[in-house]
């Protein structure tokens, strides 16, 4: 039900489907959860479709944005006189640096650029731009492929590549999303490879090995992504959680067949795992 209202676009299908499970969720709340928690939140559930309705996707009126800006006035105030006049003056430097930014600052120029890492200290220095939206993030490398690889992008290509060592790469900007092949090694806390995307036989899982840049036939170099791939049973568009397991199968890919990012959460010591769907591409998961 908060997947489908976290959406970017649900129908009135959509949110009549999640009004129905919250209603079912309270409902059985008593039998999943001891009567003392039972309270005014829980009811308050129930009034979140009809956010919805009348107000758009629950986080275009999240006040999680606010607890941020709080952190932000509060590492502003010094001492502890004046705590109005400070929190006042705070508020007014927050509204008014980027009104000034957008009047002063040329896009993209060298100042704007300098700005955006103070901002965002965590900011992605782009590299080559491989597509509209696809930029490759980090330095490129040669790379020569392994048996197996070679086998899969000979199956994509329909013959055999023409070369031995390609220009490789682990991590891209693609829209919203910043994917990262497993062979990055500097990913230790969390897993950014998982992506859903079209492959041969439809909507497939995987996770992403790395990426290269091939040179076709026609002298066309086109980006490719060579992903390790995780089988889905029954594949449901309704489902945002889905079973898949994992394999050994490597396919090959052409960048833009990547549709999105996702969630993998995997169970250490066994084969079976399962993929979420972000709802939407806005708020960080």
């Amino acid at each position: 039900s908060m997947h489908i209202l976290l959406k970017c676009g649900s129908t009135d299908k959509d949110l009549d489907k999640a009004e129905s499970l919250l209603i079912r969720f309270c409902s059985r709340f008593e039998n999943l959860y001891e009567r003392c928690f039972l309270r005014l939140n829980v009811h308050q559930l129930l009034h979140l479709p009809d956010c919805v309705r009348n107000l758009g996707p629950l986080y275009t009126h999240s006040c999680f944005s606010f607890e941020s800006k709080n952190g932000i006035v509060l590492k502003m105030i010094r001492g502890s006189q004046s705590i109005d006049t400070q929190i006042i003056t705070a508020i007014s430097f927050i509204q008014k640096l980027p009104e000034l930014k957008q009047k002063c600052i040329v896009k993209d120029s060298e100042i704007d650029m300098l700005c955006k890492i103070i901002e965002n200290p965590s900011f992605l220095k782009r590299g080559q731009k491989l597509d509209d939206g696809i930029y490759i993030l980090g330095a490129s490398y040669g790379r020569c492929l392994t048996n197996n690889e070679v086998g899969a992008l000979q199956q994509f290509l329909k013959h055999d590549p023409i070369v031995n060592t390609y220009t490789s790469f682990n991590r891209v900007e693609y829209g919203a999303y910043v994917i990262y092949g497993t062979e990055y090694s500097r990913m230790i806390k969390r897993n950014n490879s998982a992506v859903c995307y079209q492959g041969e036989s439809g909507i497939c899982f995987g996770e992403v090995m790395f990426f290269i840049l091939c040179q076709n036939t026609s002298n066309i170099v086109q980006p490719l992504v060579f992903i390790k791939k995780l089988f889905c049973r029954n594949y449901n568009e309704d489902l945002h959680i889905l079973s898949v397991t994992e394999t050994n199968d490597i396919e090959v890919a052409h960048i833009r067949s990547l549709l999105s990012s996702c969630m993998l959460v995997a169970y250490p010591g066994t084969q079976k795992s399962f993929v979420c769907k972000f709802p939407n591409r806005l708020e960080s998961d």
